[in-house]
């Protein structure tokens, strides 16, 4: 399967000079760069790597800039990368080939640093973008689905009890009556209280990120004194080592942290004692705070399933709305981060927020 790079440009020119012009033009920036002297070279790199961004000499031995774009234009896989054609051409003409054959911007030989990094800088950010609009139509599409696929079921059965309910008012079984009612009654709270979780599920995927400087150790403390309080009857041993601070949104990492302590309670309830111990770990440019717990666990086969919506491991057995662990990674994806989980059935469990440093 090819590697998607962040910041990555194919160089397709016969020209070794303009490839390393326009290497040490762009590394600089923290671009990657890939070089290819031929269109055919270009399609052999483009089987293991798909670049952000193609900049493409026209005028080559065998085949020409405009041919390779038409053909990757037509390939599904490859066609949404962005083409600049690099030519030394001021021709109206023979520009509009370019265009015609899917590219989408020009640059004239020789090049002006200023000018190609402005046009690359845009490209990619425009990219970029694009890139970000598909996955959150994804996220849309599974969203709708799930929306009207799992809060159907219930609303169903509530259609059906009330029904039953007018039958047994007609026929004054006050007994039979009164079951039903607590059973509408809790359908359509679990109903509520699903909602209430798709609600905080959409503002993860859509709210604004504003970065800030987060003291994660203060952080962790409160939101565990507020989760705990209420389980006074419980043996909790929390520890929690010195956590190093992070750039962040603070709302939306505070729901992250509710949700991973949360369940690190919730799934310790049935244990005499529980355990939990909260510490980071540092990675190369990234920080990994992690939230081990004494609980049920789970099968790490599993793992995959605890982030769709609506998805409850242990069924009614925990209560729930099958929104948090969803929502948690949705917030940490927009960080630009990851969540790992590790896990064996009555072993308890472990889940890592790791996030990239970002320094300011």
């Amino acid at each position: 399967m090819a590697e998607t790079v962040s910041n990555s440009i194919l160089v397709v020119d016969d020209s070794p000079e303009q490839i390393r012009f326009v290497s040490e033009l762009l590394k600089p920036e923290g671009c990657r760069i890939y070089a290819a002297l031929s269109c055919e070279d270009a399609f052999e790199l483009l089987e293991k790597h798909i670049p952000n961004l193609i900049l493409l000499d026209i005028v080559m031995p065998g085949m020409d800039g405009f041919t390779f774009c038409r053909q990757i234009k037509q390939n599904e896989r490859l066609k949404d990368i962005p083409v600049i054609f690099a030519t030394a051409y001021h021709d109206e003409a023979y520009l509009t080939r370019g265009f015609e054959a899917g590219g989408c911007d020009y640059v004239v030989k020789p090049f002006i640093k200023e000018e190609l990094m402005e046009r690359v800088k845009v490209r990619i950010r425009l990219s970029q973008k694009r890139i970000e609009l598909q996955k959150a139509y994804a996220e849309m599409d599974t969203f709708c689905y799930t929306l009207s696929h799992d809060i159907r079921a219930p609303l169903y059965v509530i259609k059906q009890l009330s029904e039953l309910l007018s039958g047994e008012i007609k026929e004054g079984n006050y007994d039979e009556v009164e079951k039903i009612c607590g059973m509408i009654e809790e359908k359509a709270s679990r109903t509520a209280t699903m909602t209430d979780g798709l609600h905080k599920f959409s503002k993860a995927l859509y709210a604004d990120i504003n970065y800030e400087k987060i003291n994660m150790d203060r952080m962790f403390s409160e939101v565990y004194q507020e989760l705990v309080m209420l389980q006074e009857e419980r043996k909790i041993v929390y520890e929690q080592e010195k956590l190093p601070d992070i750039y962040g949104d603070t709302v939306l990492l505070r729901v992250v942290v509710m949700n991973v302590l949360s369940n690190a309670l919730k799934f310790t309830a049935k244990k005499q004692e529980s355990r939990i111990h909260v510490y980071a770990q540092n990675r190369e440019g990234n920080i990994a705070y992690c939230v081990q717990d004494n609980g049920i666990g789970f099968e790490e086969k599993y793992v995959s399933e605890l982030f769709g919506v609506f998805h409850r491991l242990h069924g009614e057995e925990f209560s729930g709305d099958g929104i948090g662990l969803a929502t948690v990674k949705r917030i940490v994806d927009r960080h630009n981060g990851e969540v790992e989980m590790y896990s064996r059935p009555q072993e308890g469990a472990c889940i890592k927020i790791v996030l990239p440093v970002i320094k300011k």
